[in-house]
């Protein structure tokens, strides 16, 4: 008897000392992670480990544009990848929120057409997006155009077209201080030696659809972006929520486009992972009340 109790009280502790229950892990979206152009989703784990411990489950994507020989010729192989993991999970009757970086929004806007409502009896559905230092463009629009039309974003990174369709940095650009210019040098080199080749075709690829005009979407502006410049990025949401204020009538671009600004470069969830882990879940919290 004296042993139950002991069990029954440990078990309480836990409880009240943040343990995740059963069902609160039930109760908790899925989350999709969709890295940008040359990552890998590796680069996630960070704020992974840190939502895990708050009963958030993770699925993550490797993009098929990412590290094949010879590359995809479209972006349909990534919008695919992107689109069968939220159906896997959905129709577990799983929801989802698809946290997206880079690059990574590109395929992210046109995979997840209709799926802001379930796909079957019982299904799940995506309840909301998450742009960090991401894609939030017009269907039509390939990102190398966009990042033109907000006045371009200048950096140190020189490509190159491997024989094989790939493109990649030439032995002359240091890929750390773009992407990772907040971090350590020994992180930054550490990072900068998983980046694989990224398949040529989709610098000129355009999504067919802008998923942020049915799905609340979440913005994380980095500050300090060497990659997508702030004002880049600014002028994209400032655009998206223009368009969603015409669609719905004044104030509808802010409620279905949130945004906030870290002070951090390219890969917050590498140099900032709390608030960015943070960021993610508060975005969760909003879209179940």
């Amino acid at each position: 008897m004296r042993s139950i109790l002991s069990l029954l009280l440990v078990v309480f502790l836990v409880m009240q000392n943040g343990g995740v229950t059963s069902q609160q892990v039930k109760a908790q979206p899925t989350i999709l992670y969709v890295p940008g152009a040359w990552h890998q989703p590796i680069i996630f784990d960070k704020v992974i480990a840190i939502l895990s411990n708050e009963g958030f489950g993770s699925r993550k994507i490797s993009l098929a544009s990412v590290g094949r020989s010879p590359p995809v010729t479209s972006l349909e192989p990534d919008v695919e990848v992107i689109r069968n993991t939220a159906l896997a999970e959905t129709q577990q009757g799983r929801n989802v929120v698809v946290v997206c970086h880079s690059y990574g929004g590109v395929p992210t806007n046109q995979a997840l057409r209709g799926l802001d409502k379930p796909q079957s009896p019982g299904g799940g559905r995506v309840l909301a997006i998450v742009y960090i230092a991401s894609y939030i463009i017009r269907e039509g629009v390939a990102g190398s155009e966009a990042v033109e039309a907000q006045g371009g974003s200048p950096n140190s990174l020189e490509y190159e077209f491997l024989p094989d369709g790939n493109v990649f940095f030439k032995n002359t650009s240091n890929p750390a201080e773009v992407f990772y210019s907040d971090l350590s040098a020994q992180e930054g080199k550490f990072w900068v030696s998983k980046l694989q080749p990224q398949s040529g075709a989709t610098y000129t690829a355009a999504a067919n659809y802008a998923a942020w005009k049915d799905i609340p979407s979440w913005y994380l502006v980095t500050a300090q972006d060497k990659t997508l410049r702030p004002e880049v990025q600014r002028g994209w949401i400032r655009e998206a929520r223009e368009y969603l204020d015409q669609l719905g009538g004044p104030g509808t671009g802010n409620q279905m486009i949130i945004s906030q600004e870290i002070n951090a470069g390219h890969c917050p969830f590498l140099s900032r992972p709390l608030e960015t882990a943070q960021f993610i879940k508060r975005a969760c919290d909003a879209c179940k009340k």
